[in-house]
């Protein structure tokens, strides 16, 4: 039985639930480490996702890397409808994670399969800045991102937005999903940057994995 079937069984099951005659409130569904293993495939987070959004069934989860938001798009994130928290063990994060394999590899395309998943969500203009930050850094790698005026320069040129305030809310869902990270420079100067492997860059640059 395939996986929508699956989940179409479970919908009509709790569509032809009677709170009081079956005695719950709502289902809880415990999962633990939900960005391991098959659960992270894109398949899997869909149907958690579609289950979540049920009336009856309230789900709790647990992540163990910091990258795990990348496998959400922003409507899977409506429908889990989180309310997140942090629990620190006190260990070092390596530590944590050396029983499991990275949630991105770039060895077995995991990660180019999640960045895949989190632009698909994206505007083409968002999109578009990526594919700026990316072409700059493999352009000049001796910078280790690019200064906000310099994207500000190239967004204008390739009409993707024309403020800096344009810019910053473009790239809120690239930041919050860790595609896009933000520092400050010795001189007070904004930075965007990205820590993907160049093989990943030049498809980012080369708009291949939209």
């Amino acid at each position: 039985m395939s996986l929508p079937d699956q989940l179409d069984i479970i919908k009509r099951v709790f569509c032809h639930i009677n709170e009081e005659e079956a005695g719950f409130r709502r289902y809880t569904i415990v999962i633990h480490s939900m960005d391991t293993a098959g659960l992270k495939h894109e398949d899997y987070q869909h149907m958690l996702a579609e289950i979540a959004s049920l009336s009856g069934v309230r789900l709790i989860v647990s992540v163990d890397n910091i990258k795990a938001g990348m496998l959400w798009s922003e409507q899977l994130i409506d429908k889990f409808n989180f309310m997140c928290l942090q629990v620190d063990t006190l260990q070092d994060y390596d530590t944590e994670l050396e029983y499991q394999s990275p949630l991105f590899s770039f060895k077995n395309d995991n990660e180019e399969v999640g960045l895949a998943f989190v632009l698909k969500s994206m505007t083409q203009n968002q999109r578009g800045i990526i594919k700026v930050i990316a072409q700059h850094q493999l352009d000049n790698p001796q910078d280790k991102g690019i200064a906000m005026r310099d994207l500000m320069s190239k967004c204008v040129e390739n009409m993707l937005a024309y403020s800096q305030k344009q810019i910053k809310d473009s790239l809120h869902e690239a930041r919050d999903h860790k595609v896009v990270h933000e520092r400050t420079d010795e001189n007070g100067h904004q930075i965007f940057f990205m820590t993907y492997p160049l093989p990943l860059l030049e498809k980012l640059a080369a708009d291949e994995l939209n």
